[in-house]
């Protein structure tokens, strides 16, 4: 099962045109000792998925979250750390994983467009900041005819920011 766990500003954006993500770290926006059900949704996942710009931003934290998970990077340019996890170039690679694992699509743009267009997302856990960025990297740029999905739930917290909790609708 794979489940897209992403935050986007109000006008759809994951990222700024420079795929810069400062944005999420305005003190105002952050609840104290909130974690948006960050620490229960990882505790469940198995694998991450994330494309090779994702993969650079989440180095230059300095710190490494995902060593206990087998982590697989899309890219065909990028050295990877073997100790993070594995290069490959396609979701064919990786296919046969998804239906016995736990999977957290953690991104970009791109990654997602191409988990969607292939109807391979289950769930998506989209948290919405209280900002308008006009430009950047959206969610999704790709077009699909029927990849439907039901809102489970939602939380709202006095910060303005709101999780939506989506399950891929039955047909």
């Amino acid at each position: 099962m794979v489940t897209l766990y992403i935050a986007s500003s109000l006008d759809g954006f994951i990222a700024d045109e420079k795929g810069g993500i400062d944005w999420l770290e305005n003190p105002e926006l952050h609840e104290k000792d909130e974690d948006y059900g960050y620490g229960d949704f990882i505790k469940e996942i198995e694998v991450t998925f994330m494309g090779g710009n994702t993969y650079e931003q989440v180095l230059g934290f300095g710190v490494w979250h995902y060593g206990d998970l087998e982590n697989y990077i899309f890219t065909s340019s990028l050295k990877v750390d073997s100790n993070h996890g594995k290069a490959i170039k396609s979701v064919d690679e990786v296919i046969n994983i998804i239906p016995k694992k736990n999977c957290w699509l953690i991104g970009g743009g791109r990654l997602n467009d191409e988990f969607l267009r292939r109807g391979l997302i289950d769930k998506i856990i989209l948290t919405t900041i209280p900002v308008f960025l006009g430009k950047g990297i959206p969610i999704f740029n790709v077009k699909v005819n029927s990849n439907h999905f039901s809102l489970e739930k939602h939380r709202s917290y006095p910060n303005g920011v709101i999780q939506y909790y989506l399950s891929k609708a039955d047909k």
